[in-house]
């Protein structure tokens, strides 16, 4: 009985002698562009092309992630409108999805290092 005590605490530690060591994290850039277009303002037509665009002012050099345009209305996902772009270009155009419905509780959700959203706007369905 002594020697279970000191035995069963050696053998607690012997899965540490086998772990794998850490990754090392590698230090990621943090851009958070405002959304310019769409605004309060804006009205997009379901169906149509339109272009999604932000301030790109204190860009870092390189980007590590590509970015994508997420649509919600409301709190609720609606669809992915773009992905795999760089940040750093400023804009990219969408194809708002056919046969949504009306609604001025639509936004766009600018997803790369950070994710921004946009103010709701309108969207007039087909």
């Amino acid at each position: 009985m002594i020697f279970s005590r000191p035995l069963i605490a050696l053998s607690s530690l012997a899965p540490l002698a086998f772990a794998a060591p850490l990754e090392v994290l590698i230090p990621r850039d943090v851009f958070s562009p405002q959304i310019l277009s769409p605004n309060a303002a804006t009205i997009w037509q379901s169906g149509a092309i339109e272009t999604v665009t932000w301030n790109t002012t204190g860009a870092p050099s390189s980007i590590s992630n590509y970015a994508s345009v997420i649509l919600k209305k409301g709190y609720n996902y609606v669809d992915t409108l773009a992905q795999g772009f760089d940040l750093r270009a400023g804009e990219v155009d969408v194809t708002v999805p056919s046969g949504l419905a009306t609604g001025n509780n639509y936004s766009i959700i600018l997803m790369g290092d950070s994710g921004n959203v946009s103010p709701q706007f309108e969207v007039v369905g087909e």
